[in-house]
């Protein structure tokens, strides 16, 4: 049974320990679990959903909200994941006695969501239906990696779990971490998942306890309650938990994963993509200058690259490029560089199989004549029928 009195007592803030901040409430959180409401655990390993849950778990046991009603979720985001992740929130769930359960995007982990996000991209570029070629990765403004590969996970299938209930979805979000994150509220009703009104009368809500909380009230909270942390603080010294790589972690936390052994696969391939893609991996930063020292190559691919890159591409591309300047004027000389790009398709074609694809055939179609007429070779061959007219007898 629910202890109301105690709960009336708390309209705004909770303290649960004298040497810990108070946990922040709201009428409706208040009323919520008067009812017994569902209270769903977003866990992703970090300190503060962690800290969240351990301080939400000991409010709720003073006033006697049933654990029976209570669990942990997690979104696995595969391969960006640090690998010890897995077992972290399974080994923390765990130890604050909630079930848990994990969930994962149906189409592929979030590095195949990047590549997916690029080829998509290109494909479109290609076929000239958008301006701009699109980088791979999520940003600031369209974080695909929270929504699409957590929120649309977990959210649909908490309330699949828990139809016709009142759910209440604790997440460890602070207003101190970010500029974007210093208004969030308290709580919030959550129609994404379950609309107002649907059939089944699932209502669902969001909750921010420890939305006034600093690192260092997080960290203390670790320390008193006996909370694990994740080796990403523990071991490399990094100052937030995400994936291995993060487009928000700053340089320091990028180093910090980058020094973990278990992260190197997964750095070489992200720096793969940013290769592949010309985009880098933050918006004023490329993954690949992190940590160099990870890449590295077979000597015959390095040995192919100095002879190709090198000796063709650089000394014989530029003796024959004087050598046309000479013969053919700077002018027309200048003409190869429109070249280049067909020269590219039809070498990828015939070294690496790539497909020529319609718009390639029309950009042969275009691209040929027009360098003819712009060196003058239809002006050359013009004069040469006149020439030859005019001597005739």
């Amino acid at each position: 049974m629910i202890h109301h009195a105690r709960l009336a007592s708390a309209a705004s803030s909770h303290m649960i320990s004298p040497e810990l901040p108070g946990i922040a409430l709201t009428p409706e959180i208040i009323g919520a679990i008067r009812a017994g409401a569902w209270i769903v655990f977003n866990l992703s390993g970090g300190k503060d959903s962690s800290a969240a849950m351990a301080a939400v778990n000991l409010f709720l046991d003073l006033v006697g909200h049933p654990r029976e009603r209570r669990m942990a979720i997690h979104a696995d985001l595969g391969r960006a994941e640090w690998a010890t992740t897995p077992e972290t929130v399974q080994r923390i769930a765990a130890e604050a006695g909630m079930p848990l359960t994990v969930v994962r995007r149906a189409a592929g982990d979030l590095v195949d969501r990047w590549i997916q996000r690029f080829e998509s991209g290109k494909r479109r570029y290609a076929a000239l239906e958008t301006y701009n070629l699109i980088g791979p990765w999520s940003s600031a403004s369209l974080r695909f990696c929270q929504s699409e590969m957590k929120a649309a996970v977990i959210g649909p299938a908490v309330a699949r779990m828990h139809q016709g209930e009142q759910i209440i979805s604790v997440l460890g979000l602070r207003r101190d971490e970010s500029h974007n994150r210093a208004s969030i509220p308290i709580a919030k009703a959550d129609e994404r998942y379950a609309k107002a009104g649907n059939r089944h009368g699932t209502t669902m809500m969001t909750w921010h306890p420890i939305a006034d909380w600093t690192s260092s009230d997080v960290f203390h909270a670790h320390r008193m309650l006996g909370i694990l942390l994740h080796e990403a603080y523990s071991t490399w010294g990094s100052s937030r938990l995400s994936c291995r790589y993060c487009i928000f972690a700053s340089l320091q936390d990028l180093e910090a994963s980058a020094a973990a052994t278990s992260n190197a696969e997964v750095y070489r391939e992200l720096v793969g993509i940013e290769a592949r893609s010309t985009f880098p991996f933050q918006p004023t930063r490329w993954l690949a200058d992190v940590a160099p020292r990870l890449l590295s190559a077979p000597l015959r691919d390095v040995a192919l690259q100095a002879v190709g890159q090198g000796l063709f591409a650089g000394l014989l591309g530029l003796a024959l490029y004087g050598v046309a300047v000479a013969r053919l004027g700077a002018a027309r000389a200048s003409l190869s560089g429109a070249l280049v790009p067909l020269m590219t398709a039809v070498g990828a074609a015939w070294l690496l199989r790539e497909p020529l694809t319609a718009s390639t055939w029309i950009a042969l179609a275009l691209v040929l004549p027009g360098v003819a007429l712009a060196g003058g070779a239809w002006a050359t061959r013009t004069a040469s029928l006149r020439s030859r007219t005019t001597s005739s007898p």
